[in-house]
C-alpha cells in the first residue's frame, strides 16, 4: 500500500493536479455565461492582481495603456471605468481612483451616484479624519437628486472596506440618509437592514446610538396585524430587552412589522441567526429557530437557516473539554433527527404551496449525514441516504466520503485496543471488518467498499486485497496520470459492482483513491444501494448480540429513526413513494 501512496503523491502531474485545482476558483470570474467576461479577464484580474501586490502606478499605466489601444463598445467602457475606480477605491488609491473618475468624465461619462458619493466621502476624510467632516460629505451625496437605496448600500459598503469607524458613525449616516428621504417614517429595504446588520456583526458591536426609541417596544400593534404575529412580536421584544447590542436591528424589525402589519422577512431572521452563531449564543438561535418553526410560511426556515443551525448543533454537541465546559448546553437544543425532520417539513410546505425558496440541497445533507456519523447514529443516516431519492437529490463523491471515511476515523480509533485485546469481538471495528485491522489505508477504503457488494444483512470478514492487486492497480493509476487523462477510466475513477445472488443489478461506486482524494475524476454521481448497504453493516455491528434475526433487528432501529425524522403529514407519501420496509430487507 506504501508503493501505491508513494507512487501517486510522487508524480509532477499529480503535483501540478492540486495546484490547479487550489486556485480554479479565482477563474470563475471570467464566466463565459457574462455579457464582459472578456474585459473582466483582461482589465479586472491583471487590475486586481497589481493592486493586490501593492503597485497602484503600475495598475494605472496598464488600465491607461489597455484603454487606448483597445477599441471597446461605449457600454463595456463605461463598466470597465466603474470597476477600475471600485478597485482603485477598495484598495485605498484614491489619487489613482481621481485620475480615473477625470478621465471618465472627459469622455462623456458620467459616474455613478454611488461612486460619485464614495469618492467625495473619502476624499474629505483624507483631509480631516472626523465624524463631522465625513457627515459634511455625506450630506452633499444622500440630498443630491436622483440618490436612492442602493447608492447608499454601495456607499456603506466601500467605507466599510476602507475605513475602520464605530458603529455609532454608521448609525449617523444611517439617520442622516432618512432624514434626507424627507420623511422620518421611511422604511428601509430588507437588504439595507441585512447589510448593516452584517457591518456592525463584524464589527463587533451593534452601537450605543438607537435610531428608533424605546417607547417602540410597548408601541400598539396596527389593526392589520393579526394575533398570528403576537409571538413573532413578544419575541423580538424580548431579545431586545436581554441585548441592547442587538437593539437596532431589532428595532428596525418591530417598526417595518409595527408599521405594515406583516411578518419581518426570511433573510432579516438569517442574519440574526448568523449573529446569534457567531457570538455562540446558542440558547438564543434555537429559541428564535423554535419561533420561526411555528410561524406562517413567509418566515418558516429556509436552506440558510438550517445551515447555520447545523453549525450551532455540531458547537453545542463537541465533546466536553477545557476549551467546551464553559459552554453549556442549552435545554431547548433541538436533535440533528429533530432538525432533519424539520427541514422535510419546510421542504413540503414549499412544494406545495409553490414558494420561490428551497429548504434542502446536496450540500446540506451531506453535512448532516457526516454530523450523524460522527455520532455513530448509523440508522438516522440511513434514513437520510433514503431521503435523497425522494427529494431527487444525486449521491455525490462527497456523499460517499462522509460515510465511508467517518468508518475510516473510528477503525482508526480502535485498532490499537485491538491489538492487544484478548477478546476481540467486543469491539466494533473487529466485527464490521471481520478481522484484526492492521493499519488505515486504501485498502481498508476498498474493503468498506466490498461491504457493498452483497445484499445479504451479516458480519462475514470483508474481503482484503492482495500484493498483486495494490501493484496492479497503482500501474493503472500511473498510466492514467501520466496520459495527463481527464475522462473517466472504468476501474481508476470508479468502478461497478454487483453480486451473484442479486441478479443483472450493477451500482456504480467511487474508487479508494478518488474516494480519499487522491485522483479526481469527472463522475459525481454514484448509487445508493451500495451506500445503504455499507451502513446496515455497521449498524448490525452495534449489536454484540442479538436473539432476533439481524434483518429484523436492524429493520427495528431504521423503523424508530424514520419515526423521529419523517414529518407526520409526509410519512404515508413517504411509504407510497418507497418502501422502506423492503429497501430494509432486499437492498
Amino acid at each position: 500500500m506504501n508503493l501505491l501512496r508513494s507512487f501517486v503523491r510522487a508524480s509532477p502531474t499529480f503535483r501540478l493536479c492540486k495546484t490547479h485545482l487550489r486556485t480554479w476558483s479565482g477563474f470563475r470570474l471570467a464566466s463565459t455565461s457574462s455579457k464582459h467576461h472578456s474585459f473582466i479577464a483582461n482589465i479586472v484580474l491583471p487590475l486586481s492582481e497589481r493592486l493586490a501586490n501593492d503597485q497602484p502606478q503600475r495598475a494605472l499605466k496598464f488600465f491607461h495603456s489597455y484603454m487606448k489601444r483597445k477599441p471597446l463598445g461605449s457600454e463595456t467602457r463605461f463598466v470597465a471605468y466603474v470597476k477600475a475606480i471600485s478597485l482603485f477605491m477598495n484598495h485605498g488609491h484614491l489619487t489613482s481612483a481621481g485620475t480615473v473618475y477625470v478621465r471618465m468624465q472627459a469622455e462623456g461619462y458620467i459616474p455613478p451616484r454611488s461612486i460619485q458619493a464614495s469618492l467625495a466621502i473619502l476624499r474629505s476624510l483624507s483631509h480631516e479624519r472626523s465624524e463631522d467632516a465625513l457627515l459634511r460629505a455625506a450630506g452633499k451625496a444622500f440630498y443630491s437628486e436622483g440618490f436612492d437605496e442602493q447608492d447608499f448600500r454601495a456607499v456603506l459598503r466601500i467605507i466599510y472596506r476602507q475605513t475602520r469607524l464605530s458603529s455609532s458613525v454608521y448609525d449617523a449616516l444611517l439617520t442622516l440618509f432618512i432624514q434626507s428621504r424627507g420623511s422620518e417614517d421611511y422604511i428601509l429595504s430588507v437588504k439595507t437592514e441585512a447589510w448593516l446588520a452584517s457591518i456592525r456583526t463584524r464589527r463587533g458591536s451593534f452601537g450605543q446610538v438607537l435610531r428608533y426609541p424605546p417607547e417602540l417596544l410597548t408601541h400598539s400593534r396596527s389593526p392589520a396585524c393579526d394575533e398570528a404575529r403576537e409571538d413573532e412580536l413578544t419575541t423580538l421584544r424580548n431579545m431586545a430587552e436581554r441585548d441592547p447590542e442587538m437593539a437596532p436591528v431589532i428595532h428596525s424589525a418591530l417598526r417595518r412589522m409595527e408599521f405594515s402589519g406583516g411578518a419581518q422577512d426570511r433573510i432579516f431572521y438569517n442574519v440574526i441567526l448568523s449573529t446569534m452563531e457567531a457570538k455562540q449564543r446558542y440558547e438564543d438561535a434555537f429559541t428564535l429557530y423554535r419561533m420561526l418553526m411555528a410561524s406562517d410560511i413567509a418566515i418558516l426556515p429556509d436552506v440558510f437557516t438550517f445551515g447555520t443551525l447545523r453549525r450551532a448543533l455540531a458547537a453545542v454537541s463537541r465533546p466536553r473539554s477545557i476549551r467546551t465546559r464553559r459552554f453549556k448546553r442549552p435545554d431547548n437544543t433541538p436533535s440533528l433527527r429533530k432538525l432533519f425532520q424539520n427541514i422535510l417539513h419546510s421542504h413540503h410546505q414549499f412544494v406545495s404551496n409553490s414558494v420561490p425558496a428551497v429548504a434542502v440541497n446536496g450540500s446540506l445533507l451531506n453535512k448532516i449525514i457526516a454530523d450523524l456519523m460522527a455520532a455513530r447514529d448509523y440508522a438516522a443516516a440511513y434514513v437520510a441516504v433514503r431521503a435523497y431519492r425522494i427529494l431527487k437529490i444525486p449521491i455525490t463523491l462527497a456523499t460517499y466520503r462522509a460515510v465511508v471515511c467517518s468508518l475510516m476515523v473510528r477503525l482508526e480509533a480502535e485498532k490499537y485496543e485491538l491489538a492487544w485485546s484478548g477478546d476481540p469481538q467486543q469491539y466494533w471495528a473487529y466485527r464490521f471488518l471481520g478481522y484484526r485491522i492492521q493499519k488505515v489505508d486504501i485498502c481498508l477504503a476498498e474493503s468498506i467498499l466490498e461491504g457493498a457488494r452483497n445484499p445479504a444483512l451479516h458480519l462475514e470478514p470483508l474481503r482484503t486485497w492482495t500484493e498483486k492487486e495494490v501493484i496492479r492497480h497503482a500501474g493503472d493509476i500511473g498510466a492514467y496520470m501520466a496520459a495527463e487523462n481527464t475522462a473517466d477510466v472504468f476501474g481508476v475513477t470508479h468502478r461497478n459492482i454487483s453480486h451473484e445472488c442479486a441478479g443483472k443489478s450493477r451500482y456504480r461506486v467511487p474508487t479508494g483513491v478518488n474516494l480519499l482524494g487522491m485522483l479526481e475524476g469527472g463522475i459525481d454521481e454514484f448509487s445508493a444501494t451500495p451506500l445503504q448497504r455499507i451502513l446496515r453493516r455497521a449498524l448490525l455491528a452495534e449489536h454484540p448480540r442479538t436473539f432476533i434475526a439481524p434483518a429484523k433487528k436492524i429493520s427495528m432501529d431504521i423503523h424508530h429513526a424514520r419515526s423521529e425524522m419523517i414529518p407526520p403529514q409526509e410519512k404515508k407519501k413517504a411509504q407510497a413513494s418507497l418502501s422502506w420496509r423492503e429497501g430494509t430487507h432486499h437492498s
